[in-house]
């Protein structure tokens, strides 16, 4: 039964075994005026690696931005990046 919805790709030529994937992934346990997380890093580097391991991402693909490192300017640089890598299907 398809009920409407037509997955083919043949119009959009869309192949997603092609496709390139990308995460920019943030986690902050220390912030300077809030009390510490625990598990923020953590969480989101074992995100990174079910990615990586699970799914098609490529580790040159994975932006990763963990405490000190997540500061706003280093946020908008890798969205900035990202905008320029990524491209049409």
């Amino acid at each position: 039964m398809n009920r409407g919805i037509d997955l083919s790709t043949s119009e959009t030529g869309y192949d997603p075994q092609q496709a390139v994937n990308y995460v920019l992934a943030i986690g902050i346990d220390e912030y300077a005026y809030w009390d510490k997380l625990q598990n923020a890093v953590k969480d989101a580097s074992d995100f990174v690696g079910v990615l990586t391991q699970q799914y098609q991402f490529e580790s040159d693909n994975v932006i990763r931005l963990f405490n000190q490192d997540a500061t706003e300017d280093r946020i908008r640089d890798a969205i900035r990046d990202l905008k320029r890598r990524i491209t049409p299907h």
